[in-house]
């Protein structure tokens, strides 16, 4: 919940994470207003305990943020 709050309050209106399992890789999707406020979440505490949860699940840099 905390997560989707922050993705509500910088302007995200839809955010949808997938699986292939054919190949294992992992792929988000967001639509977002204003790329300036989707990038702040990377600030955010709460995407850094999100990246650090997700890290096992997807190729991540040092940081654990998500490789692009």
């Amino acid at each position: 919940m905390e997560l989707e709050t922050v993705l509500r309050q910088q302007s995200v209106s839809n955010y949808s994470l997938f699986l292939d399992e054919e190949t294992h890789i992992l792929f988000g999707y967001a639509e977002i207003e204003d790329a300036q406020k989707w990038n702040e979440i990377a600030n955010t505490e709460i995407c850094k305990k999100w990246w650090e949860f997700m890290a096992d699940s997807m190729k991540t840099n040092p940081d654990n943020s998500p490789k692009s």
